[in-house]
């Protein structure tokens, strides 16, 4: 696995890495590297938990939303201190299995997520069809 940036201009990147040719851009005033390691932890338990359930063979959802909200400290290096995260799903899924899923995720097969575990406290939510399970 590789990746790297390549510096524009300013603040400006544009990243790459060894699975497509894309660059995707980091910039001061867009997705900056904390944004980008928020969006792999919920990118990361999100494919997770759509390959779980399809090999669980349960209706799939009609709405697979994930949020993550972090805080960071206020003393540099500022880091994150707190991870917490919402999976918002609808549908008719199987509720015992989207939970398994989801569990299955945090606790077995998202890397990105154990690795935010070791160095902050981490928490997570699934609301389905609007209630809290």
């Amino acid at each position: 696995m590789k990746a790297g940036v390549i510096w524009k201009e300013k603040m400006e990147f544009a990243c790459f890495n060894d699975k497509n040719d894309v660059l995707n851009p980091i910039t001061a005033s867009g997705p900056t590297p904390k944004h980008l390691y928020l969006q792999s932890i919920v990118g990361c338990t999100a494919m997770d938990v759509v390959s779980i359930l399809e090999k669980m063979r349960t209706d799939m959802p009609t709405l697979f939303n994930i949020d993550i909200e972090a805080d960071i400290t206020e003393e540099h290096p500022k880091i994150f201190k707190d991870f917490r995260i919402t999976y918002f799903v609808e549908g008719s899924t199987d509720v015992e299995k989207l939970k398994r899923a989801v569990s299955l995720s945090q606790d077995r097969y998202c890397g990105i997520s154990k690795m935010a575990k070791m160095v902050s406290n981490f928490s997570y939510k699934i609301i389905f069809n609007g209630k809290e399970i």
